[in-house]
């Protein structure tokens, strides 16, 4: 509606969900404030190890359970608050994500 009382109808389109269009693993939430990450990678990857470093690039231990085919939570009870990177490698290839610890 606009101000002199007119109005307008806008164009309709369709919209088609075809499934996860994920291109990497994605990592939430992010800045981590609790005891778990929730991960999710593409459906076609399978998953071959999980990394955790600090801002020097020392290595962390992280412990991670699979919830679904492609859905993994991961625990990091102990993290001080800072910035670390999550690498991630899968049979497509290998990522890394920043999180931040609040």
């Amino acid at each position: 509606l606009d101000f002199d009382g007119s109005f307008q109808y806008s164009k309709v389109i369709m919209v088609i969900y075809t499934g996860n269009t994920l291109s990497q693993p994605y990592l939430f939430p992010n800045p981590v404030s609790g005891n778990l990450i929730k991960m999710i990678i593409p459906n076609q990857e399978k998953l071959l190890a999980i990394n955790l470093h600090d801002k020097a690039g020392k290595k962390i231990r992280i412990e991670h359970k699979s919830t679904s085919l492609n859905q993994f939570l991961l625990f990091v009870p102990n993290l001080q608050k800072g910035v670390y990177i999550v690498q991630i490698e899968t049979d497509r290839g290998k990522y890394s994500e920043k999180i931040i610890r609040e």
